[in-house]
């Protein structure tokens, strides 16, 4: 058996799995989230690695069982994604793994998530590699139309580079765990005063939520999504934090797309975008009018 911290809480796991009658042999430990550990799987037979992330799905307190029902939720939204600028998913399973408390071994319900497994995230690959227009062009368009899909369903709120992967050299969005459902079917996990998404990436009323002063608490909405996809298109760009005051001097890519990134990064949620759609057309035109002005 493997064993697996999630939560700073031991676990057991098989070595190998059978899902929809492939077999699936343990190879390595690829990372973690918050309520979640993910693991590399071979192909019996084929050797090709995908990703297993496993999910406890526990009930013994109120928290618990709101994180499980946030876990099937995950689950729900990644069964009706489809796009290939979103992590693949090609099936679950819920099956008993075994909890580790002091000398003994007890049997908790668990989900199990099969998905493409990435090369690298796309933070590990901007830090390591020098990015031309011709390569994240077409990438960031692919992230607005993926953003958009999402968004006819959910709100991510946690988008950073860790969470773009690359696969086979495309850029995916991946880790769903705390998406608020468009029809909140998500209960919340996080107490009002804290901040929801990913630290270092948060919009503006996201830390405005962490302060918590009432009069200036607004929703994390799509206009939150938004804000945190433009920083990283001004990080893969600029191969930099989008920190402080930002002109177009701070900016080294195209002048065409320094405006709807810039745009996208303002303070009052109010002076982004209408819509995801809005966002997307308006980098369609900003990248379509950068290429015209290179023939």
């Amino acid at each position: 058996m493997i064993r697996i911290k999630i939560n700073n809480q031991a676990y057991l796991i098989e070595d190998q799995y059978e899902i929809n009658s492939t077999t699936f042999e343990h190879s390595e430990h690829l990372g973690k989230g918050g309520n979640s550990s993910v693991e590399c799987y071979l192909e019996r037979g084929s050797g090709t690695p995908y990703a297993i992330k496993f999910i406890p799905l526990e009930t013994h307190t109120e928290f618990h069982k709101r994180e499980s029902q946030r876990s099937i939720g995950e689950l729900k939204l990644l069964r009706q994604l489809d796009h290939q600028h979103i992590i693949k998913f090609y099936g679950f399973k819920r099956i008993k793994i075994k909890k580790l408390i002091r000398s003994k071994e007890i049997e908790v319900d668990a989900l199990l998530i099969l998905m493409e497994k990435a090369d690298c995230s796309l933070k590990e690959y901007i830090c390591s590699n020098s990015i031309s227009y011709a390569e994240y062009s077409g990438q960031i368009l692919g992230l607005c139309e993926a953003l958009n899909l999402i968004h006819g369903i959910a709100v991510h709120r946690d988008l950073k580079p860790e969470n773009i992967l690359v696969v086979n050299s495309t850029w995916v969005i991946s880790d769903f765990g705390l998406c608020s459902m468009l029809d909140g079917s998500s209960p919340e996990i996080t107490s009002g005063n804290k901040a929801i998404g990913p630290k270092y990436w948060l919009s503006p009323e996201a830390f405005s939520r962490y302060i918590d002063i009432e009069e200036h608490r607004k929703d994390i909405a799509l206009y939150s999504d938004i804000y945190q996809m433009c920083a990283i298109f001004w990080f893969i760009i600029n191969r930099k934090h989008p920190s402080g005051i930002l002109t177009e001097q701070d900016f080294s890519g195209p002048t065409k797309l320094f405006e709807p990134i810039f745009r996208g990064l303002q303070h009052e949620s109010t002076r982004r975008y209408n819509s995801t759609n809005d966002f997307v057309e308006t980098f369609k035109i900003a990248i379509l009018e950068t290429e015209m002005a290179t023939v």
